[in-house]
């Protein structure tokens, strides 16, 4: 059975009223984001999807969502406190309790720490931590017992390496948030789950290679963005408390926490690796 017909065959779980219950769905519209939410809406659920671009006219469409398909926009920056706030209350308003909460939404600014600029900086703390802490706080209230917070993270979260450090130190944070959450709600019957993927071939990704990115995003190949959204969804489903995406990149990372040094030691095979990798991207045409 593939990830997707086994997703498919599970169904989300019942709610009280009979209805489909409701994920929300921050970085929705992004490339992992948007296959997370068409996989939960074919498994049964309404999804609220959190979006600058919010209900604007045609937002749904340019998206890449059909009009009958149970998807909602609504408008919500987590870069700024106040949106987070009425997006929330909104949700609780008129969406109904929260069955499932996926943070897909990120953003990298690659460059040595000396020369990160003061809005580069704000922008990667509230969009990869503050602000999906803000989120996870005001929606907690109305999660009922089964619920499950899912935070996509990154190898960064794990893994330090120079020219990200502010994108790297709100992964981490992002990762000792979810630790502490899971012990918190633990007895109220809610799962908190983290998935950490590497490099995935994305808009980001292009991104930040033309900012500058580390070609150590490329000692393996970019992972194919659906392939990534099946296992978060299917963590949504099963949840675990930490996955790494590939499993042996999570034990090198997790392993390099213990023996500092190990790092060292590698970089300079990882590096050339990577710009090999890099070239191979290119070549194929990732690189535009």
């Amino acid at each position: 059975m593939t990830d997707t017909a086994e997703i498919l065959a599970s169904p989300a779980p019942a709610v009280a009223d009979g209805g489909r219950p409701l994920a929300v769905v921050t970085g929705g519209t992004g490339g992992i984001g948007r296959r997370v939410v068409e996989l939960l809406a074919g498994a049964g659920y309404r999804v609220t999807v959190l979006s600058r671009q919010g209900a604007m006219a045609g937002a749904m469409a340019g998206a890449g969502f059909a009009d009958d398909m149970p998807v909602t926009l609504r408008a919500c920056d987590l870069g700024r406190a106040e949106s987070i706030a009425a997006a929330s209350s909104a949700i609780l308003a008129q969406d109904g309790p929260v069955s499932l909460l996926v943070h897909c939404a990120g953003v990298i600014h690659p460059g040595d720490s000396a020369a990160q600029g003061a809005d580069e900086l704000a922008a990667q703390v509230a969009v990869n931590l503050t602000g999906p802490i803000d989120l996870t706080a005001r929606l907690l209230g109305r999660m009922q017992r089964g619920g499950h917070v899912v935070f996509v993270n990154s190898m960064a979260g794990a893994l330090p390496l120079a020219g990200c450090g502010a994108y790297t130190a709100a992964k981490f944070g992002l990762r000792g948030y979810a630790m502490c959450l899971a012990r918190e709600v633990r007895k109220q019957g809610i799962r908190v789950s983290s998935v950490f993927p590497a490099a995935v071939d994305t808009p980001m990704l292009r991104r930040e290679m033309a900012e500058g990115g580390s070609v150590l995003n490329f000692v393996s190949a970019p992972a194919d963005p659906d392939h990534v959204a099946r296992r978060i969804v299917r963590i949504c489903r099963h949840p675990r408390r930490e996955t790494f995406l590939p499993a042996m990149d999570g034990l090198f990372a997790n392993l390099c926490l213990l023996l500092p040094r190990l790092l060292d030691l590698a970089l300079p095979v990882l590096t050339l690796a990577g710009r090999l990798g890099y070239r191979r991207f290119v070549r194929r045409g990732g690189g535009r």
